[in-house]
C-alpha cells in the first residue's frame, strides 16, 4: 500500500537511460542519443550511445524521443504532509522550506526522508522565520540579542540549512542575525520591503541594504523596488495595491541599474515566484485555474485536505481570499500589471548581467509539483531561457544550498536524480512538466498518486499567533523529538 511505502527498497546493480536528449544541468549543448549510467545511488558514465553499448543485464529506461534533466528544485514553498507524491509526480526531487508552523516536525520529515524512512523529496528547511513581531510560522526578535539567540536555537537545536528573515525587522536585529549566521556557514533568506517607521523606529531593509550587510537570496523580489525609490518608509497602498507594486512603478531606471550591480557583485540570489504574487495580471491564470480543477479531481489525490483543494482552486479566481493582492478594481490592476512587465524587465536585465535566478512557487498557496513548472514558464515569459530557466531549476539551486558537489546536474559521481520528459523543454519549456520517469537516488521511482498515500509522520499541528503560545508550542513540539528522532544513528537534535 501507498500509505506503507518507504524508499528503502535498494536500487538496482545497474541502471540505464538511454536513447534521449541529454540537458544535463551545467549549460552545456544537448546531448543527443545519450547514455546515462548508474550504478548504485551515482552516476556512473555519461556518453553518447553507440550499438551494443547498453550493458548486459542492466534494468533500462527507454528514452528515445524524449529528453533527460536533473532531478528539478522548488526553491519556496511551505511543505506540508500531503506533499510527497505530488512533488515526485512532477519530478520535483528536492525543495527549500521557506518557513513552517511545525518546525521540529519538518526537520523530522527531513531526517526520515535522508535515512529513506518517507517517499519524499530532499529537504532543505529553515525551519521558522524571523521577525520582529511573531505570527504564523515566524519568531518574535524584537533586539539584536533575541535575534541572535534564535538563530543559536535554530543553528544548534534543529540544526536548520539556513535562515529566513521576515519584512518587519528592526535593521540592528538584521544585522545580528546576519552576523550569526554567516558565522555558522550558512545561507540567509530574505523576504524584505515594506519599509517603515513604527514610533519612531526604523522597522524592515530595503535589497541593497540586506546586501551590504549579507544575505543570499531574495525572496519574491521583494525589497528590490524599494531600494530604487526616494523614501521607501513613505510609500503607501495606492489602489488597493501593495506596497510593492507602488515602488515597482515608482522606481528610477537608473537606480535599478545600481541594484543590479550590487546584487551581481555580491552574487544575491533571486527568488522571483511570479506564479505566487502576480497571480490575477499574467494571461496564464486563464489555463491554470482549469489544470487545477482536473489535477484535483482525480480520485487518487482525494488524501489532499479540502482546505487546501479547495484554496489551490480558488487562487485562481479574482474574489480569492487567498490571493496576494486582492486586487480587483481596473486602476488596481492597470498599476499592478505595469508593475509586472517592469519587474519582468528587471529580472531580464539581472540576468543578462550576470545575476543569479532559483525558482520558487510559495506551493502551500498553489498545488505543489506542477506549479514549479508553471514558474519555469513564467520565468520563460519573462524573459529568461529555457536553458537558463533549466539551470535555474537544477544546477543553480544546488549551487545555493551548497550540494552542486552532490546534486544539480548529471554528471559522474553525483547522485542519480534524474527526469525524463517527453517533448523538448529548449523549444518549449512546458515541456517540463510531460514527466515520464523518475529517478531518485537511483531508483525508478512509482510517481503514480493513491488514494490510501499517508504520510507516516503526520503534521502534528500549527502555532498560534502569540508570543506566549508560540513559545509554549516550541515546547510541545521539542518534546515530540524523542519520539521522532530517538533511534539507532539518529542526529543528534
Amino acid at each position: 500500500m501507498a500509505s506503507e511505502r518507504t524508499t528503502k527498497a535498494l536500487a538496482p546493480s545497474l541502471l540505464v537511460v538511454a536513447g534521449g536528449t541529454l540537458i544535463d544541468g551545467s549549460g552545456r549543448p544537448p546531448l543527443r542519443d545519450a547514455l546515462v549510467t548508474i550504478k548504485g545511488k551515482r552516476i556512473e558514465s555519461v556518453a553518447a550511445q553507440q550499438a551494443g553499448s547498453v550493458p548486459k543485464g542492466a534494468q533500462m529506461v527507454d528514452a528515445r524521443g524524449k529528453t533527460i534533466l536533473p532531478g528539478l528544485f522548488d526553491m519556496h514553498l511551505h511543505y506540508k504532509d500531503f506533499f510527497p507524491e505530488m512533488l515526485l509526480h512532477w519530478g520535483v526531487t528536492a525543495v527549500r522550506d521557506m518557513g513552517n508552523d511545525a518546525p521540529v516536525w519538518m526537520i523530522a520529515q527531513r531526517e526520515f526522508i535522508n535515512r529513506e524512512l518517507i517517499y519524499g523529496p530532499r529537504l532543505f528547511t529553515v525551519g521558522i522565520s524571523l521577525e520582529s513581531r511573531a505570527t504564523g510560522h515566524h519568531r518574535c526578535v524584537m533586539t539584536p540579542e533575541e535575534g541572535v539567540e534564535a538563530a543559536r536555537w535554530l543553528f544548534n537545536k534543529l540544526e536548520v540549512d539556513g535562515v529566513k528573515v521576515y519584512r518587519r525587522i528592526y535593521p540592528e536585529v538584521y544585522q545580528a542575525i546576519a552576523r550569526e549566521t554567516l558565522a555558522h556557514g550558512k545561507w540567509l533568506a530574505g523576504h524584505l520591503g515594506n519599509v517603515e517607521r513604527v514610533n519612531g523606529r526604523r522597522l524592515g531593509l530595503t535589497a541593497v541594504e540586506a546586501a551590504e550587510i549579507g544575505i543570499h537570496s531574495l525572496e519574491h523580489g521583494f525589497g528590490i523596488p524599494e531600494s530604487a525609490v526616494d523614501q521607501p518608509e513613505e510609500i503607501r497602498e495606492m489602489d488597493g495595491v501593495r506596497r510593492d507594486i507602488v515602488c515597482w512603478n515608482a522606481a528610477k531606471p537608473e537606480r535599478l541599474k545600481k541594484v543590479i550591480e550590487v546584487l551581481v557583485e555580491k552574487k544575491i540570489y533571486v527568488c522571483p515566484t511570479i506564479l505566487n504574487r502576480w497571480e490575477e495580471v499574467f494571461p496564464q491564470r486563464a489555463k491554470y485555474g482549469p489544470e487545477d480543477e482536473e489535477i484535483l479531481s482525480d480520485p487518487n489525490l482525494s488524501y489532499v485536505p479540502t482546505l487546501y483543494r479547495e484554496g489551490f482552486k480558488r487562487l485562481w479566481s479574482s474574489d480569492s481570499e487567498i490571493a496576494h493582492s486582492r486586487v480587483t478594481n481596473p486602476e488596481g490592476i492597470r498599476l499592478k500589471r505595469q508593475a509586472l512587465d517592469r519587474y519582468q524587465q528587471f529580472l531580464r536585465d539581472f540576468v543578462s548581467a550576470g545575476g543569479l535566478v532559483i525558482p520558487g512557487t510559495g506551493a502551500g498557496n498553489t498545488t505543489p509539483g506542477i506549479a514549479l513548472h508553471r514558474e519555469m514558464e513564467l520565468m520563460a515569459d519573462a524573459g529568461l531561457t529555457p536553458m537558463q530557466v533549466i539551470q535555474a531549476a537544477t544546477l543553480r539551486s544546488a549551487e545555493f544550498l551548497g550540494v552542486s558537489q552532490e546534486l544539480g546536474s548529471v554528471e559522474p559521481g553525483k547522485l542519480a536524480d534524474l527526469v525524463v520528459v517527453d517533448g523538448d523543454p529548449l523549444r518549449d519549456i512546458s515541456s517540463s512538466r510531460n514527466v515520464s520517469t523518475v529517478i531518485k537516488d537511483g531508483r525508478v521511482l512509482d510517481i503514480g498518486f493513491h488514494a490510501d498515500y499517508r504520510n507516516p509522520l503526520p503534521r502534528p499541528f500549527q502555532i498560534g499567533d502569540h508570543e506566549d503560545e508560540l513559545r509554549e508550542a516550541f515546547d510541545k513540539l521539542d518534546s515530540f523529538r524523542s519520539l521522532f528522532l530517538t533511534r539507532p544513528g539518529g542526529a543528534n537534535f
